[in-house]
């Protein structure tokens, strides 16, 4: 707990300034993880069945852990794109070992409440830095405070309405992949709100990058509801593009004052209840035809 917050602390704007400490503490966090993953296989006698995968999974974080270290004594300049690489190296990897381990029936619901839970600490984050925009309860605040909750409505309805909890599945890691892209949407609109709060940013890019983010989440959200989705509720692509239209034209709408922030917030307030008032009225539709 101690090296996750350090971790949490060496996250800023500058990270070239915290490269080193930040990447440092990273690889302790995944050798900690090797050396879990090394106890239970050399002292578990219960873990016998799954021997094999304990095993890739100790050496991918110890190797892991290595990589990272020797990136943050490279430096920031040539190092960064060491880490990149690594990132993406080691997240689709799981893909590709685990066919040559035992699979195991994974519990589906308890799968979606851990996603779930993740993705509240995600919102959380944004709603807070949020928080340092609209100090004031008016409607500039209120604003905000909407865009993000619907932003959380229309995420939980994919999950509580039109996903099948007990749907047999060989495709669950796809939800966890999915969920990797909604974390990335939902952090890149907490930064880009927290960097132009610092200046570090225009109103205009602020505002491209909450609608890519956006978009990000849309097209991974009809990903999942394609996987685990209950077939009265699978939505042809007509209707993804239906979505990303209505983005498009929030988006377009914000021109009309890209330097005002509280207009901002208002258009995308109004965007997100646009984008669950479809949702919605599809819902219904499919409900009345199921009937």
């Amino acid at each position: 707990m101690g090296l996750v917050m350090y971790l949490a602390f060496s996250i800023n704007s500058n990270w070239s300034a915290t490269f080193f400490r930040f990447n440092v503490i990273f690889s302790m966090l995944n050798f900690n993880m090797a050396l879990q993953y090394f106890y239970v296989y050399f002292f578990d006698k219960d873990a016998t069945e799954w021997k094999k995968s304990i095993l890739i999974n100790a050496i991918t974080f110890a190797v892991m852990g290595s990589l990272i270290l020797g990136a943050a004594f490279i430096g920031y300049e040539i190092g960064l794109y060491f880490i990149l690489s690594f990132a993406a190296i080691f997240i689709v990897l799981p893909t590709v070992y685990r066919y040559t381990i035992k699979q195991k029936k994974v519990n589906l619901p308890h799968l979606i409440e851990r996603l779930n839970l993740l993705v509240i600490i995600f919102f959380g984050e944004l709603l807070i830095t949020l928080g340092k925009f609209f100090k004031d309860f008016d409607w500039k605040g209120m604003s905000g405070i909407f865009y993000t909750g619907s932003l959380f409505l229309y995420y939980i309805l994919h999950f509580e309405k039109m996903a099948d909890h007990h749907k047999e599945t060989k495709k669950w890691n796809v939800l966890i992949f999915t969920h990797y892209f909604i974390f990335i949407g939902l952090s890149l609109k907490t930064l880009s709100v927290e960097f132009t709060l610092e200046n570090e940013i225009s109103y205009l890019m602020n505002w491209i990058i909450q609608y890519i983010s956006l978009v990000i989440i849309i097209a991974m959200l009809f990903i999942n509801i394609m996987v685990i989705g209950k077939t009265k509720y699978k939505y042809g692509i007509w209707f993804f593009l239906l979505e990303i239209a209505i983005s498009s034209l929030g988006f377009g709408l914000e021109f009309l004052n890209i330097n005002s922030i509280n207009q901002n917030f208002l258009i995308a307030a109004i965007q997100i209840t646009a984008l669950i008032s479809s949702l919605l009225i599809y819902l219904k539709i499919k409900d009345k035809k199921a009937e």
